[in-house]
């Protein structure tokens, strides 16, 4: 019995490991096209590695780069948008995706956020989502370390010590666990979207025979609020509010 296991656990890993060596020559043929400039076939390869379920800020940068040179910029924006989820604080995405916006025919003013806000998510972007998860498990068990000192150690200056000590790495470790759920949200909660229709009226309400309040073009982020059956209520970078079409939108 022990050796039908041993036999099964291998063909499974040598499954996994072929299957990985298929996802690999996929993705090193798309690498290959589009240094030959052959973007279609590139786009082909990297969709085909994306249909099997895997996912990687690289992989999506190299999609939308290969949709940008193939001059489909709402492509690239959506998939320049999914890398920057991954990979917040990489600056060639940044640009990358500012630079395809700038093709787009909607310039909308954001509304600028709270201070507190963008110098939370500046600093939390230093970091990807496993890194802060692995600090604030670290900073726990350095925490449960010092609070044991604090409690059994008879010295008054190595309680002191310890207290205060356990005290700044719980405070860390919160910050870190906040950052961790933060970056999971952002990668979990698909509640933002590109326009992908050319041009579409914004209603007033989940109708065709709602009023229309501003048009949007391809290309437009925008921020999914409720779902209401074949509709969307979003709201844009500016504020402004509407329903549209699910069919005219890209989850990013």
């Amino acid at each position: 019995m022990k050796k039908i296991i041993l036999l099964s656990i291998t063909i499974l890993f040598s499954l996994t490991q072929t299957y990985a060596s298929d996802l690999q020559k996929l993705v090193k043929e798309g690498n290959e096209y589009c240094k030959k400039s052959q973007y279609d076939k590139a786009i082909a390869s990297y969709q085909a590695v994306i249909k099997e379920g895997y996912a990687s800020s690289d992989l999506y940068f190299n999609l939308g780069y290969s949709y940008f040179k193939s001059k489909n910029y709402t492509k690239a924006i959506l998939y320049f948008e999914k890398a920057k989820i991954l990979a917040p604080a990489d600056k060639d995405i940044t640009y990358n995706l500012e630079y395809a916006r700038s093709f787009t025919i909607d310039k909308i003013e954001e509304i600028p956020e709270v201070f507190l806000v963008t110098w939370f998510k500046a600093l939390r972007d230093q970091l990807s989502l496993n890194a802060w998860t692995i600090l604030s498990i670290l900073s726990f068990i350095v925490t449960i370390v010092f609070y044991l000192i604090f409690l059994l150690s008879k010295s008054i200056i190595w309680k002191k010590t310890a207290f205060w000590t356990g005290t700044i790495t719980l405070i860390f470790t919160l910050w870190s666990l906040s950052s961790a759920y933060s970056h999971y949200s952002a990668q979990t909660n698909h509640n933002t979207a590109i326009v992908f229709n050319p041009m579409v009226n914004i209603k007033s309400s989940p109708s065709e025979t709602g009023n229309n309040l501003f048009i949007l073009h391809e290309g437009t982020k925008v921020e999914i609020l409720d779902i209401v059956g074949e509709w969307g209520e979003i709201k844009i970078s500016s504020g402004g509010r509407g329903f549209i079409k699910l069919s005219d939108l890209e989850v990013i």
